[in-house]
């Protein structure tokens, strides 16, 4: 919304206003000597039925476009309601004369209805010119498209101009900006080339060319070394431009690698024929129809930049509204650290200024969210598969402060999984600013620490599985400690101090920070090798046992790969002389099965 209010070109000039006289001008340097049909798009995927539309329409006398196929509207039309659709209605088909035949009034050819008019050849002579019409089909569209006209050329190809916005540079046309407008998950603002992925699955040089310590023709080449028509454009590129084939590939120079590989300049192609391998390549998977060659060429495909947008996802149109320099897709490659800052330079004029302040304050709020549970360092353009359990943990306990909704019951399962030691007081941190809200938030954890800050503690055991589901201990954490049942009470007295009979906290936490080795006999770390993380005690069940056992509780000569009640992982301790001394008796060899 707030690219909507602020649009500039980018060619570094505000994007100004068309008039009908200056979109026919150029149409008709764009399509000169050809067929165009003008067209006015009334409705840009929406969903609906469009009776009343389309009975408008027909009621003028004109023919429509429905989703991509021109049909009168004489009969109803039936539109599903649930699926978005494009109706554009077409104004006139005009046959724009070359530049040799400006000099004499023309008329074009058929219009798009009889009740427009025909093209009579003994019309009086002061019949209007090509530019003319073509002026009155323009301004037509675009009161019936609210400012937008589409022009269909003969080649195929489609031109959208519009009389709201246009650079004066270089002649690109922005259509009414929406939200839309600005997503890659919308057809509207998506890259058309990408289809706002960002990337295309591309045929990777580094794969065709499979061995570049060798020449190219002699084993380098991967598919299509065995196609005589390729080799012949081959050799007849490397005698036009003296390229050595006999050399390894990666001995050629790199103009000469590129044109192998991709050709040589367009205006040269004709001389030899050669696109480039890969364009060779490209026409082969295109033309094949076995599905087995298509698969095969996938083996030589990567994911590469979109070439159009760079990576950004966006149309051209939409990149090309800035603020402050910046593009939406700028803005969102910036660190979050980095936008919070961006976001507080962000201006606007006093008429922009009624939308866009409440817009920036909003984005500022979650942006201050995010940075405060420690994720200033990742980006908006992050992809989503790329962030570790714990981060995607905190986005959404960030999303939910940010939505600031009160009396609501979160119910959260371990949201300490896989989180550092001091991600997990920023997660504390956040809880509390949860409840701090207004909320009620019940949290099923096994993370020491998060318990030590808990308002109240329900303890259900004493064991796992059948042996549990009972309540041991209830209340706050102090009071949990002093339960004689509880397991979680025995461990969570390693943070209190007993002082006059009464339990007091600790002023830090004994054996949690990273580097702490407190509690732990030498000799234990000596026979262990013990690979410890957050997640690893959060799923002790008998942590009293575990400790025990950290702390040179077990038997110098006991062989165990894993603590009963602990994530811990425990070398296999070096055995005793009498255990050295028992040989386990050597397994038989199988007998050969018989077929």
């Amino acid at each position: 919304m707030c690219f909507c209010t602020h649009p500039f070109g980018h060619c570094r000039r505000p994007i100004a206003r068309q008039t009908p006289d200056q979109i026919v001008h150029r149409i008709l340097e764009l399509a000169r000597g050809e067929r165009v049909t003008v067209m006015a798009p009334v409705v840009r995927g929406r969903k609906g039925e469009f009776k009343e539309l389309l009975d408008q329409l027909d009621t003028q006398g004109f023919r429509a476009r429905i989703d991509g196929e021109t049909q009168g509207l004489s009969e109803p039309i039936l539109l599903d309601r649930r699926k978005n659709h494009t109706i554009e209605a077409v104004i006139d088909r005009i046959l724009l004369k070359s530049s040799s035949d400006l000099g004499a009034p023309s008329l074009g050819t058929v219009s798009s209805s009889p009740r427009v008019g025909t093209t009579d050849p003994h019309a009086p002579p002061n019949k209007p010119t090509v530019e003319k019409r073509l002026e009155s089909a323009v301004t037509r569209a675009l009161q019936i498209a609210n400012g937008l006209v589409l022009v269909l050329l003969s080649t195929g190809e489609e031109q959208l101009f519009s009389s709201s916005m246009a650079c004066p540079d270089c002649g690109l046309d922005v259509p009414k900006l929406e939200p839309r407008s600005f997503s890659f998950n919308s057809t509207f603002g998506a890259c058309p080339e990408c289809h706002g992925l960002g990337s295309m699955y591309d045929l990777d040089p580094t794969k065709v060319i499979t061995d570049w310590s060798k020449p190219l023709l002699d084993g380098g080449l991967g598919p299509g070394s065995a196609s005589q028509y390729l080799l012949k454009l081959v050799n007849l590129a490397a005698q036009r431009y003296s390229i050595d084939l006999k050399k390894p590939f990666e001995g050629l120079p790199a103009n000469h690698q590129r044109i192998l590989v991709y050709g040589p300049p367009k205006n040269e192609t004709s001389r030899t024929g050669f696109h480039g391998i890969l364009a060779y390549l490209r026409d082969t998977i295109e033309e094949a129809r076995s599905d087995g060659y298509r698969e095969y060429m996938m083996n030589f495909m990567s994911a590469t930049p979109c070439p159009a947008c760079r990576g950004k996802r966006l149309r051209p149109e939409s990149l090309a509204v800035k603020i402050n320099g910046l593009s939406i897709a700028d803005f969102t490659a910036l660190s979050l650290h980095r936008a919070l800052s961006a976001a507080y330079e962000l201006t606007f004029t006093a008429r922009e200024a009624l939308l866009a302040d409440r817009i920036r304050r909003e984005v500022i709020e979650r942006l201050e969210f995010l940075c405060a549970v420690g994720l200033n360092y990742l980006s908006l353009d992050r992809s989503a598969a790329t962030l570790s359990g714990g981060e995607g943990q905190r986005i959404r306990l960030a999303t939910q402060i940010g939505s600031r909704l009160r009396g609501v019951l979160y119910v959260l399962d371990e949201p300490s999984t896989g989180l550092h030691f001091d991600d997990v007081r920023k997660l504390l941190e956040v809880l509390h600013r949860l409840a701090d809200l207004g909320n009620s938030v019940i949290i099923i954890e096994h993370n020491l620490d998060v318990i030590r800050n808990a308002d109240w503690i329900i303890d259900l055991g004493p064991e796992g599985g059948e042996n549990g589901g009972r309540l041991v201990a209830e209340g706050r954490p102090a009071k949990v400690a002093q339960a004689p049942e509880s397991f979680t009470g025995q461990f969570l007295r390693r943070y209190y101090s007993t002082s006059n009979g009464h339990l007091q906290p600790l002023d830090h936490l004994s054996g949690s920070e990273p580097d702490s080795d407190a509690g732990i006999d030498p000799q234990a770390a000596a026979r262990l090798t013990v690979v410890v993380g957050s997640q690893a005690l959060s799923k002790s069940r008998h942590p009293v046992r575990s400790e025990e056992s950290l702390n040179g509780g077990c038997h110098p000569d006991a062989e165990r790969s894993q603590v009963e009640g602990s994530a811990v992982s425990l070398k296999k301790a070096t055995p005793s002389p009498k255990t050295r001394a028992k040989k386990t008796p050597a397994k038989k060899p199988r007998k050969p099965v018989r077929a």
